[in-house]
């Protein structure tokens, strides 16, 4: 399982700002459901604490299937100022091609290893207010330095503010097609 911290209307930190009356959503407010793509035919879904979001029929490979979160959860993302550190598990990630657009949910972890038939990931956003402060090297971002990612094609890391770090897990990313990083401190690739 790919395990993931988000974040949701965190006014200093994220571009998803929390207001009472604000019609929902905008396009920086974390969405109440996740667009998963199989590499694979199969049953997509993620868990959130002990409560599971599952498609309800089996997807095929290379098509994206949105799963959304349940509802007392999406409830909570919309009106819960400051929510922070919410734990999500997807599951199968070593079988899953695009976890869809994860800039949203302003991560703060993410554990990658062994999520080799990536083709897409994108965990920053091009927007031009969009920033994410939280996802930074010191945080626990685990990638597959050892088996790398040899599908990936298309890899964001734009406005990820406080990310400085090394992009050295593209080692084996033969088929990297476009590597997007505005506005972040990349050191090196």
């Amino acid at each position: 399982m790919a395990q993931t911290r988000i974040n949701a209307n965190v006014i200093d930190d994220t571009s998803d700002k929390f207001f009472a009356n604000e019609d929902y959503p905008n396009d920086y407010d974390v969405p109440d459901k996740m667009t998963i793509t199989p590499y694979l035919n199969s049953y997509v879904g993620f868990y959130t604490d002990d409560t599971a979001s599952l498609s309800e029929n089996m997807t095929k490979a290379g098509i994206e299937n949105e799963v959304a979160f349940q509802a007392d959860f999406a409830n909570e993302i919309r009106n819960t100022p400051n929510k922070t550190q919410q734990l999500i598990y997807i599951c199968g990630k070593e079988y899953l091609s695009d976890f869809g657009d994860l800039s949203k949910y302003y991560l703060d972890e993410m554990d990658l290893s062994g999520a080799i038939r990536l083709k897409n990931l994108k965990l920053g956003s091009d927007l031009p207010d969009y920033y994410n402060n939280f996802f930074s090297p010191e945080k626990k971002i685990v990638f597959d330095k050892e088996k790398g990612y040899p599908l990936l094609q298309s890899l964001n890391f734009s406005r990820l503010n406080k990310f400085n770090g090394n992009l050295s897990f593209l080692n084996k990313s033969e088929k990297l097609k476009e590597l997007r990083a505005l506005g972040s401190s990349i050191t090196g690739v």
